[in-house]
């Protein structure tokens, strides 16, 4: 069951969960990742991304950014999200960033 509290380690004890005006969050990468298992959403760490998920639903912040590897498909951020957020999906990597990767 959720509430709208969690633990609060500056207060330490249960504060209320407030929304905010930009939730930005960067779950792990691991599931899609070239340096990871590739296991996608059979990873056991695509938890955090459906906490995630389950969060953003629950406090429904206007606006949310979420970043992930160039692998990760956002097409499962338009499904589960796409009936509350206007998605936009945009690609950042090292090389347009002006650095070199890793090989």
């Amino acid at each position: 069951m959720f509430t709208d509290e969690a633990y609060c380690v500056r207060c330490r004890k249960f504060c209320k969960v407030r929304t905010s005006s930009l939730h930005v969050a960067g779950t792990s990468c691991v599931a899609w990742s070239s340096f990871g298992n590739r296991a996608q959403a059979s990873c056991p760490t695509v938890l955090s991304f459906m906490a995630l998920v389950f969060m953003t639903r629950r406090l429904e912040e206007p606006a949310v950014l979420h970043e992930n590897v160039q692998s990760f498909e956002a097409s499962i951020v338009a499904d589960l999200l796409g009936d509350l957020y206007v998605m936009w999906s945009c690609v950042a990597s090292a090389a347009s960033l002006g650095s070199i990767g890793r090989a």
